[in-house]
C-alpha cells in the first residue's frame, strides 16, 4: 500500500531515494485538508492573484483550470493549483457564507442548522431549552419568527383523524388558559380556562361556516364593561362609560328573546322587548322613560288581535282625537233596532258613582341583594363578575282615590236580560266561565242612549203637538 486509506497521503517506501519529496507531498495535503475551510463554494473562475494556501470548492459552473475538477477541494499551494477528491462525511467551513458543508458522497449540502439542508430525521431538537418525547421541539425565545421565503407563508397542524386534536394551547406558568383549534371533530373552536381543568368553549365554527357563541359576547366602540349575565347574550356599547351613556344587551333566556338597556351605573338592565311563541312584550322603559315609536303599528292581520287583555289593561290611553271604528253600511249585517227597548234599560239602570278597588299600580325599583362594588367597574376587568342581573321592578296595586262616573256590569246585564236582548254592550272575561268577571263596553251604550233620546224627543213632538191644536 502506497497511500493512506483516508486522506490519501504518500507513504515512504524502503530504500526509497529522496524520501523528502514524498513527506513533503504529504504534509502539503495535510495542510489543504486538515481543519478545512474554504473561501467559496460558488466562485466559478480561478481567482487571477490567488495567495498561497487559499483553498476553495470548485461549483458545477467551473472554468479554467477548475473546468474538470467539479466538486473537488482546490488548493494553491506553492504557485500551483492542488485539486482533492472529498469522501463523505468531509466537513468544510466556507467563510464567505459563515456556514459549514459537508460532502454527502454526490453534493455539498449545509450541515448546521443555519443551512437549508435537511437535517432529518433527528429524535429531538432544543433551542436554548431541553426537548423531551412530547414536545420534541422546545425553544426558549422572547419571540419565534417564522418568515416567508419569496411569498406567502403557512403554519401547519396536521392530525392522524377528525376525532383527534390539532389545535394551539396558551399557558400561564405551564397551565392552559385558551386554546384554538379543531378538537374532537373537524370543527374550529375556541376554548377558555381560568384554572387549566375547567374549560368554556364561547366560539365554535363547523365545517359549513356556520358559527355558535356560547356566553357573552360584547361588541363595543370603546372600553366599556361586561355586565354579568348568565344566559347567551349579544352586547352592544355606545361610550366608554360618559354621562346619559347607555349600552344594550340581546340574549335568550328559557327560551325567549330579550332586548334590555343598562343603566349609567352598569349595575343594573331594564327590558325592553321580550319576545316568546305566546308574543312580544315591549316594556315602557330606559331606566325609567317611555318607549317611543316612529311610525304606525298595526296588526299581523286586520281584526284578528286585542290592545291589552281582560287581565293586563292599559291604565290610561292618551290621544290627540278620539277612537275611529270602522262603521261602514258594506261592513254590516243589520238584525234589528232598538226601538222599545231603549227607554226600558234607560230605565232600568241608574248611574253609579264609584271608586276602583283597584286604582292602579305602582312601579318600584327593586334593590340588588348585592350592593354595587365600590370600584371603578368601567375599569376593572373583574368586577362585572360581581354584579348580579337586576330583579325585575315590584308592582304594588293601590286602591283609587278619584270619584268616577258609570255603570256596573251586573246591572246593565239584567237590563238587557228583561229588554229581551244580548248585545256587545256587555260580556264576559272568560265566555266559558259564567262567574268570570263581567266588562262593558260603552261605546256599544251609545245607540242605547240615542234611540232612548229618540223616543223621547217624540213623546215630547207629540205632547207639544197636542197643546198647539
Amino acid at each position: 500500500m502506497s497511500q493512506s486509506p483516508n486522506l490519501l497521503l504518500p507513504y515512504l517506501a524502503a530504500a526509497q531515494a529522496q524520501k523528502h519529496v514524498t513527506h513533503n507531498e504529504a504534509i502539503r495535503s495535510l495542510d489543504a485538508l486538515v481543519q478545512l475551510s474554504v473561501l467559496d463554494k460558488d466562485l466559478a473562475t480561478p481567482p487571477a492573484a490567488p495567495a498561497n494556501g487559499d483553498r476553495y470548492i470548485v461549483p458545477a459552473s467551473a472554468t479554467g483550470a477548475w473546468a474538470s475538477h467539479v466538486n473537488k477541494l482546490a488548493a494553491y499551494q506553492d504557485g500551483a493549483w492542488a485539486f482533492f477528491q472529498p469522501r463523505e462525511g468531509w466537513l468544510s467551513w466556507v467563510a464567505d457564507e459563515d456556514k459549514l458543508y459537508a460532502w454527502s458522497g454526490s453534493a455539498w449540502i449545509a450541515a448546521a442548522s443555519g443551512g437549508t439542508a435537511s437535517v432529518n430525521p433527528t429524535p429531538l431538537v432544543g433551542i436554548n431549552a431541553t426537548a423531551d418525547t412530547t414536545n420534541r421541539l422546545s425553544v426558549a425565545a422572547p419571540a419565534t419568527l417564522l418568515n416567508h421565503k419569496g411569498g406567502g407563508h403557512q403554519l401547519k397542524l396536521n392530525k392522524a383523524a377528525a376525532t383527534d386534536t390539532g389545535t394551539i394551547l396558551f399557558q400561564t406558568g405551564f397551565s392552559g388558559r385558551a386554546e384554538m383549534g379543531t378538537i374532537g371533530d373537524n370543527s374550529w373552536r375556541l376554548k377558555v380556562s381560568a384554572d387549566g381543568a375547567t374549560w368554556k368553549t364561547p366560539l365554535t365554527i363547523n365545517t359549513a361556516g356556520q358559527t355558535t357563541f356560547a356566553g357573552l359576547v360584547t361588541i363595543n366602540t370603546n372600553d366599556g364593561v361586561a355586565f354579568s349575565s348568565t344566559f347567551p347574550t349579544f352586547r352592544f356599547f355606545d361610550s366608554d362609560g360618559a354621562p346619559d351613556s347607555r349600552y344594550y344587551d340581546m340574549y335568550m333566556d328559557s327560551g325567549s328573546f330579550n332586548l334590555r338597556v343598562i343603566n349609567d351605573a352598569y349595575t343594573a338592565a331594564n327590558s325592553i322587548i321580550s319576545s316568546q311563541r305566546s308574543g312580544i312584550t315591549v316594556n315602557a322603559v330606559d331606566i325609567g322613560g317611555p318607549t317611543s315609536i316612529k311610525g304606525a303599528v298595526t296588526p299581523l292581520v286586520d281584526n284578528g288581535y286585542s290592545c291589552g287583555t281582560a287581565s293586563k289593561r292599559w291604565s290610561v290611553v292618551y290621544a290627540a282625537t278620539g277612537v275611529i271604528q270602522t262603521s261602514d253600511a258594506r261592513d254590516k249585517i243589520v238584525e234589528g233596532t232598538l226601538a222599545g227597548i231603549a227607554g226600558r234599560m234607560v230605565d232600568a239602570v241608574d248611574p253609579v258613582v264609584f271608586r276602583w278597588r283597584n286604582g292602579g299600580v305602582r312601579i318600584d325599583d327593586v334593590e340588588d341583594d348585592v350592593a354595587a362594588p365600590a370600584v371603578d367597574i368601567q375599569r376593572t376587568p373583574d368586577a362585572a363578575a360581581r354584579v348580579r342581573n337586576r330583579p325585575a321592578p315590584r308592582a304594588t296595586r293601590t286602591p283609587g282615590q278619584r270619584l268616577h262616573a258609570g255603570f256596573l256590569a251586573q246591572d246593565i246585564k239584567v237590563a238587557m236580560s228583561a229588554a229581551g236582548i244580548d248585545f256587545a254592550a256587555w260580556g264576559l272575561d272568560d265566555v266559558s266561565d259564567a262567574q268570570s268577571r263581567q266588562h262593558l263596553r260603552p261605546d256599544q251604550l251609545i245607540p242605547v242612549l240615542w234611540a232612548a233620546l229618540k223616543e223621547t224627543r217624540a213623546q215630547v213632538e207629540k205632547l207639544q203637538q197636542g197643546k198647539r191644536n
